[in-house]
């Protein structure tokens, strides 16, 4: 028997189903549109809430080293500090300057059910 999703969401790209339905994404799937979500939003972009935000890509400027990349994973730890729904339990920042980007590895367990998930991103700098 499947247990029942603990968190589900809207897919934010709005991919349909073989059914022509907008996809609902579950558990971790939902937790990382969400984590994608917070740290690709910029502070000041949402109006009723503009203190949210992670603001991650503003904030990495234009050098790829490893003073950056420990600004980054904080900035990264400090957003996501405030979703009830995750223990972070690692976040790794590796610079990767012949690409001018960082390779982000976040590591989390979903509180309510100590399921382990896992987002991985590649941050370009601008």
């Amino acid at each position: 028997m499947a247990r029942e999703p603990i968190y589900s969401d809207v897919d934010p790209e709005l991919r349909k189903d073989a059914q022509g339905n907008i996809l609902i994404l579950e558990d971790t799937d939902a937790i990382n549109a969400s984590v994608e979500n917070t740290l690709g939003i910029s502070q000041g972009e949402l109006v009723m809430d503009p203190a949210w935000g992670g603001d991650v890509e503003d904030r990495v400027g234009r050098n790829v080293n490893d003073n950056s990349a420990a600004f980054l994973r904080m900035a990264i730890s400090d957003s996501l500090d405030s979703d009830p729904r995750i223990v972070v339990d690692l976040v790794t920042v590796e610079p990767l300057p012949d690409q001018a980007m960082f390779h982000v590895l976040l590591q989390y367990t979903l509180d309510v059910a100590y399921i382990r998930g896992e987002f991985e991103r590649l941050v370009a700098v601008r």
